[in-house]
């Protein structure tokens, strides 16, 4: 669920680059549409695992398509309302650990024809093949996302932090946790990953931190006492000029003394 601030619905920020915006809302709006051409799209967009308007525009639509694809029953048992359908996507991952990126996949294998529809030969033979391609690409899809948000969380690493650039790809992929993360950032690890980020020294990753640990502390709460004790390690790290040293927080700032604090706060909710 959205932590205080956060607004439901698009998940792109005012921060994002126009650019950046627009891609990302015309793939989330393909998603419904042609899933599979939004699959295609999305992965070619994260393919290099650089910095660039390319990779933050196909993150930034990650949760929107999630979203859109979702199958997940937001209707409330016993209840006579519904939820944010992230927040029902949420708390499937944690009752039974539903994958995120199901809905979407069930949704490109149902846009495929079925084999035995009528025909020529030679068009019976491209709705096999195209069937198959559809299989292969729904049955990886996750895999193949987290291999590219690896590639992404690695560019970072290269990059100037306070980079628009970075800056915009940094929030783009804290805003896909938990739903779909790079391989080093799953489950328990999460907690060594995502709590640094509570100190960058830009306040829209900061933000998007934040928001990003409550997701997944709710999500797999196997992860809390682990992302608590990384955000606590943190508040408590003196920092250090070294670009090679653990991130801490400068109590003399208090926008990140504050930002930190309500972290650690949000890793605690229920």
């Amino acid at each position: 669920p959205p932590a205080p601030g956060e607004k439901r619905g698009s998940h792109s920020s005012p921060t994002d680059p126009p650019l950046v915006t627009a891609v990302a809302r015309a793939l989330a709006a393909t998603a419904r549409v042609d899933p599979l051409l939004a699959a295609d799209v999305a992965l070619d967009l994260l393919r290099e695992a650089k910095v660039s308007d390319a990779l933050a525009a196909g993150l930034a639509a990650l949760p929107d398509i999630f979203a859109l694809t979702s199958a997940v029953d937001t209707t409330m048992a016993g209840n006579d309302y519904s939820v944010n359908t992230m927040e029902g996507l949420l708390r499937e991952m944690r009752d039974s650990g539903a994958d995120a990126t199901a809905g979407w996949s069930e949704r490109i294998l149902a846009s495929c024809p079925a084999h035995g529809e009528g025909g020529s030969h030679a068009s019976g033979t491209a709705t096999i093949l195209a069937a198959a391609s559809a299989a292969e690409t729904a049955s990886s899809l996750a895999r193949e996302l987290r291999k590219r948000l690896s590639g992404a969380a690695r560019a970072l690493q290269h990059a100037k932090p306070t980079e628009d650039g970075a800056v915009a790809v940094a929030v783009a992929l804290l805003r896909c946790a938990p739903f779909v993360t790079p391989e080093e950032w799953r489950g328990v690890a999460s907690g060594e990953a995502v709590p640094p980020l509570v100190a960058h020294p830009h306040p829209a990753v900061r933000r998007a931190a934040a928001h990003a640990v409550r997701r997944i502390v709710t999500a797999v709460p196997a992860a809390r006492d682990a992302v608590v004790q990384g955000v606590a390690a943190v508040m408590l790290r003196a920092p250090s000029a070294s670009p090679t040293a653990a991130p801490g927080v400068p109590l003399e700032d208090a926008d990140v003394a504050a930002g930190a604090a309500g972290a650690f706060g949000g890793a605690w909710l229920p």
